[in-house]
């Protein structure tokens, strides 16, 4: 499935891997917005991710507050990706059952 959200700032892809895990990726280029991070929410919870990563939050810190927020639960883990320059961040958040 691909998802493009023009109006609220989010694209990005969502689809089975051979192991039956449902894996996204979202390049929000920015997620510092509220409708943004509620884009992602819906969809986690719609599409009952068990992998996401997100593409150019431009966050310089994440905090598992954060995280939990957006996976819609404390039973995740993420990693936090600082590129070199203007290159953006990735922020990864999984399934603890499944990674």
């Amino acid at each position: 499935m691909v998802v493009e959200d023009g109006e609220k700032g989010v694209s990005g892809r969502t689809g089975r891997v051979e192991c039956d895990q449902i894996v996204s990726t979202f390049n929000v280029r920015g997620l510092g917005g509220r409708s943004k991070s509620k884009r992602i929410k819906e969809l986690v919870r719609s599409q009952n991710m068990d992998f996401l990563a997100i593409q150019e939050t431009k966050f310089e810190v994440i905090s598992d507050r954060l995280c939990y927020s957006l996976w819609g639960s404390k039973d995740c883990n993420w990693a936090f990706l600082l590129l070199e320059e203007n290159s953006g961040r990735i922020l990864s958040i999984c399934d603890k059952e499944n990674f």
